[in-house]
């Protein structure tokens, strides 16, 4: 059985396991000092009996034994006798819970641990080890321990596992009660998927791309302790995407205002050879909201590409909005001039979401190549008399 869903069969029975009340079994049988290997022999031996009340001891005292009863109990998975491995793998499965509570705790305690948790060190190279990322760290182990320890044992496993979790948080999230997934297993996930030693195909970055809107990360990125851990997540994941999900990612940089995205916008603009008008045009909306004076070369550059994005008609006049347009666009806001001078954009739109009117043929298009060259003259202009005052 594959790691995977062994630990899913692992977390199913557990449930069954806490429901018997097995945590609050007594331990009668044996003192404090570490039992002898005959004394958990012995007690693997009871798992059998046919005596219900020995079995229940057997089974309390061997989970309190955790470590040193490891190997005999694993080896009694395998045992003919069903009622002796059946109690083998929830015992197995309550001294892996107890065992990786205590590693959490010694965790955030930073003491130093024989065997780091999964997938730390990948961790630690994105958050950084500040008290808080710490403490997200914690909570993907115990939300979501399983896709880390993936992360490590079975790479070639995670993008199946990425996109399985992915597709069932948003089918949940798409029901009637609207269920969104806990920050910690976003947290997850957004780490996995971000890692440079890992595989991540197309379709499931894209399917993970859409959990980073999800109210609980929504609420961690306004959270003053919680924001930098979890934009550190995200950032290393929109940086890197691939050309078909840039869109994806430069949206959630916008709603997030991470200037992280202005990574992926500045590669678009300099691509000539994307395959279609909406990538340019969603990085010059992201300039628009997150860059600087820095980037005005390179949108100049589109001043004279006349690739048309969108046209609307009305009252018999058609509005074209060409990808020089957006250029302009975003090459007045960044000068400090007014927009609502060469556009039909207000101030308080321009306070909201760029994407309200960026992408409006009848806000920033033109009604014939006659206004728009005046329009690319008069900045043109504006920007050879800010330079000659220099």
């Amino acid at each position: 059985m594959c790691f995977f869903r062994a630990t899913r069969f692992l977390q199913a029975t557990l449930l069954g396991v806490a429901s018997a009340a097995w945590l609050a079994l007594p331990v009668l049988g044996l003192a404090d000092e570490t039992p002898t290997p005959a004394e958990i022999a012995r007690l693997v031996a009871d798992l059998g009996s046919k005596e219900y009340s020995i079995r229940q001891q057997a089974t309390a005292e061997l989970i309190a034994a955790s470590d040193e009863a490891f190997e005999a109990v694993e080896a009694a998975t395998k045992s003919p006798d069903h009622e002796v491995s059946y109690r083998a793998e929830r015992i197995l499965s309550m001294i892996a819970q107890q065992d990786q509570k205590r590693r959490i705790e010694a965790f955030l305690r930073r003491e130093n641990l024989r065997q780091p948790l999964a997938f730390w060190s990948d961790a630690l190279a994105v958050m950084g080890d500040s008290d808080n990322s710490r403490r997200l760290f914690a909570s993907m182990h115990e939300v979501d321990g399983e896709l880390l320890e993936m992360a490590v044992r079975e790479p070639k496993q995670i993008d199946a596992a990425l996109r399985d979790r992915s597709a069932a948080i948003m089918q949940r999230t798409n029901t009637g009660n609207r269920e969104q997934a806990p920050l910690a297993q976003i947290a997850a996930i957004a780490l996995v998927t971000g890692s440079p030693t890992l595989d991540v195909s197309l379709g499931t970055e894209q399917t993970v791309l859409n959990l980073f809107l999800q109210q609980s990360m929504r609420s961690a990125m306004s959270d003053e302790k919680q924001r930098e851990p979890c934009k550190a997540l995200l950032s290393r994941v929109i940086q890197n995407v691939s050309v078909e999900a840039s869109y994806q990612a430069l949206r959630i940089a916008m709603d997030y205002d991470m200037p992280e995205g202005l990574t992926v916008a500045r590669k678009l603009l300099a691509d000539d050879a994307l395959p279609h008008t909406h990538f340019k045009q969603m990085a010059l909306m992201t300039v628009f909201k997150l860059g600087t004076k820095e980037d005005l070369p390179q949108i100049e550059k589109l001043l004279d590409n006349k690739q048309v994005i969108g046209r609307v008609q009305m009252n018999k006049v058609i509005h074209e909005l060409q990808m020089r347009d957006a250029a302009l666009l975003a090459a007045v806001k960044l000068a400090g001039l007014k927009v609502e001078d060469y556009f039909a954009v207000t101030s308080d739109q321009l306070q909201g979401n760029p994407q309200a009117f960026f992408m409006n043929p009848r806000t920033i298009g033109f009604e014939n190549d006659t206004k728009r060259d005046e329009a690319v003259k008069r900045y043109r202009d504006a920007q050879t008399a800010a330079s000659e005052k220099k």
